[in-house]
């Protein structure tokens, strides 16, 4: 597997931290039910594109924008294995709570998510 360096893994705790444009671009990245959603998926584990749009099902092009949206801001790289291109959430912005929660560290804040998936209307 190579190595791919997330534009946020320089910020995080003790090495800097976000400035405020740069944490709401990451924010707004996130903006998205759609995007919240694909991160709920990909906490569990890496996903390729096909299995996410069976989840959420949502059409391959959707799915497709929104990762490349998430991909820009930092939290998701893109790995091809074979045929496949797999994501996951970028390892050097996501860690494990205490609580068993996966955290991910902008720097500026964090934001645990749950995993197991992704859940409909709100709680």
């Amino acid at each position: 597997m190579q190595k791919v360096r997330s534009p946020l893994a320089r910020k995080t705790p003790g090495l800097g931290t976000l400035d405020s444009k740069e944490c709401s671009g990451v924010l707004k990245a996130m903006a998205d039910p759609t995007r919240i959603a694909i991160l709920l998926l990909l906490v569990d584990g890496e996903k390729s594109v096909s299995e996410m749009v069976e989840k959420l099902g949502l059409s391959q092009p959707s799915v497709s924008h929104h990762l490349e949206i998430l991909k820009r801001a930092g939290l998701v790289f893109k790995e091809r294995k074979g045929k496949h291109i797999f994501s996951r959430i970028h390892p050097s912005v996501l860690s494990k709570t205490s609580k068993g929660m996966e955290t991910i560290e902008f720097g500026c804040c964090s934001i645990s998510l749950r995993s197991g998936g992704t859940r409909s209307g709100g709680s």
